[in-house]
């Protein structure tokens, strides 16, 4: 390349060269230091033999005694298999693939549940599942249909007595707070006060992403409930979570707080089991929980 250069550009013929000493240059796929200094690493995936390491296990129990019971107790690999593949990285699961695996074990299939009298709703996962009907539509249409779908539902069991409705508690000083706040959630969208002849946002999961907005439209729906709940005597609802630690209970006679309720559980997972609990307390014989989470069902099957 330096021998051509000086040859058109620097060296006269006749008088002239035969390129001017300007003229750009021709692109060149010559190699520069720093990219012949790249060399491609090659990926070594570690193999464990299994053998060798009971072999190891078994020479140091030698010396430290350990009873073969607490020795045997261990994974015999170097990460445990359950969470981890043998190259070591984790294994990531799916939870709705365990709630697949019980549906298939299952050999019948229970379709009408024989007079049950306390049903527990998980509110957040029955607002998310209501289709706007117009771009019209405000909050208290949405309430409307939640409330509908509250009541109807329990009274096709015909002997419901108890209706709980919980919600995830959203504490400022909480762990799950900040998770919330690193993942960005409190920039994504701005806070909404919800009332009733407020329309609903067209970008409805950005409205959800915002903590704030989940407390005013949970104590929004609360209020609701508690002015327009269409209730039967023998009939009683509880409401739990939100931003308050309270809950409440209404009946046709009024609303009063159960101080029993009073929780700190910021999951509406696990105050689902606590409000199962204190129906069976009260009374209830037959309890019925209203829920698409996978958490809520491993719950479930551990308290039974």
């Amino acid at each position: 390349m330096f021998t051509k250069f000086v040859k058109d550009r620097l060296i006269l013929i006749n008088d002239t060269t035969e390129k001017d000493f300007y003229t750009p240059m021709a692109r060149s796929c010559v190699k520069t230091m720093s990219q012949s200094a790249l060399k491609k690493q090659k990926t070594q995936k570690s193999q464990v033999c299994g053998e060798n390491m009971f072999q190891r296990r078994l020479a140091i129990n030698a010396n430290k005694k350990v009873l073969a019971e607490r020795l045997f107790s261990y994974e015999n690999a170097t990460v445990p298999v359950s969470m981890f593949s043998e190259e070591g990285k984790m294994i990531i699961a799916k939870k709705s693939a365990f709630m697949h695996k019980i549906e298939g074990l299952l050999t019948d299939v229970l379709h009408d549940m024989e007079k049950p009298d306390t049903i527990i709703f998980e509110g957040m996962a029955i607002i998310q599942s209501i289709v706007i009907q117009s771009e019209q539509s405000t909050f208290k249409d949405m309430t409307t249909l939640f409330e509908k779908y509250i009541v109807s539902t329990s009274r096709k069991y015909k002997s419901v007595q108890q209706i709980h409705i919980i919600f995830d508690t959203y504490s400022e000083n909480s762990l799950k707070e900040e998770t919330r706040r690193r993942r960005g959630d409190y920039e994504s969208s701005s806070k909404v006060h919800v009332h009733s002849s407020l329309k609903i946002p067209t970008t409805w999961k950005k409205f959800l992403s915002s903590s704030a907005n989940k407390v005013s439209l949970t104590q929004y729906y609360t209020g609701f409930l508690k002015e327009n709940s269409n209730l039967k005597t023998h009939e009683t609802i509880f409401i739990n979570g939100g931003a308050d630690t309270e809950c409440l209970e209404i009946t046709t006679d009024g609303c009063r707080k159960i101080k029993v309720l009073q929780s700190n559980q910021e999951e509406a997972d696990t105050l689902m089991m606590l409000h199962a609990r204190y129906a069976a307390d009260i009374g209830g014989t037959c309890i019925v929980v209203h829920s698409p989470d996978t958490d809520v069902l491993g719950l479930a099957r551990s308290f039974t």
